[in-house]
């Protein structure tokens, strides 16, 4: 049911198709182990998952973090990832714990899970900015960070290859298993790939360096928010090289 008709509606993975219920029949009985369970999941596998995430909510140490939006592509754009002013609320059996402003109803919360056990991830808000005298390069993007508490594994940025442009900044939500801490750095790499229908970004032989510069990436979990800044050289990014960026600005 994706009409709000609580004071507070959770909405994990945008309410519809959740990750981990695309399995085939097969699939779904040799995962549970006998023909009534995964004949169950395999046909209210999305359905079975709200109380596979209430069960998990009562002992996890991952809060299960909602995003108060207006719908689930925004969220996915990373235009609600602030937590202050009561924007952040817990899915499962800590509903209770932030209760929405006085007199609202309906609100809605969003939030990524994964697709198997353990499903509650921590938010990150990526955003990337290109340094004003790049060329426009088309490629994919991808992004690693270190924190006090762990690491977040090299991660795809971009669901599809785009362009990058010059001035430009572009966000990205990814999610990791627990809450990396503070973050100390960040190390960002990226593929170039050219397209057929443009000529201007085809690379015979290899003859041709892509280079990305990037100016800043700014990292918000929560109510962290840190922004890491390149000096001279160290934003000049090569096709399939990486830079660490570490200088908070």
């Amino acid at each position: 049911m994706m009409q709000a008709v609580g004071h507070a509606d959770y909405y994990p993975n945008g309410g519809n198709n959740q990750p981990g219920c695309d399995k085939d029949p097969i699939s779904s009985v040799l995962v549970e182990g006998s023909l009534y369970d995964g004949g169950k999941q395999f046909v209210a596998c999305n359905h079975l998952r709200s109380y596979s995430y209430f069960t998990e909510s009562i002992n996890s140490r991952c809060p299960f973090t909602g995003y108060r939006c207006k719908d689930f592509d925004s969220f996915q754009k990373g235009l609600c990832t602030d937590c202050s002013n009561n924007n952040c609320g817990q899915m499962g059996l800590h509903a209770d714990l932030h209760k929405p402003r006085a007199g609202t109803v309906n609100t809605k919360f969003f939030l990524d899970t994964s697709a198997n056990r353990p499903f509650c991830r921590y938010h990150y808000k990526i955003q990337v900015t290109i340094g004003s005298t790049s060329k426009l390069w088309r490629g994919k993007l991808y992004a690693s960070m270190h924190g006090t508490n762990g690491e977040l594994p090299d991660t795809l940025l971009t669901s599809s290859t785009q362009y990058f442009a010059a001035g430009v900044s572009y966000t990205f939500m990814t999610t990791a298993p627990h809450d990396v801490g503070d973050v100390d750095d960040v190390v960002v790499h990226w593929h170039h790939e050219s397209s057929l229908l443009n000529p201007f970004q085809w690379n015979p032989f290899g003859l041709r360096s892509p280079t990305l510069l990037i100016s800043k990436v700014h990292i918000a979990h929560a109510s962290k928010q840190s922004t890491f800044c390149t000096q001279g050289k160290e934003g000049s990014l090569a096709s399939d090289t990486t830079a660490r960026l570490y200088r908070k600005c």
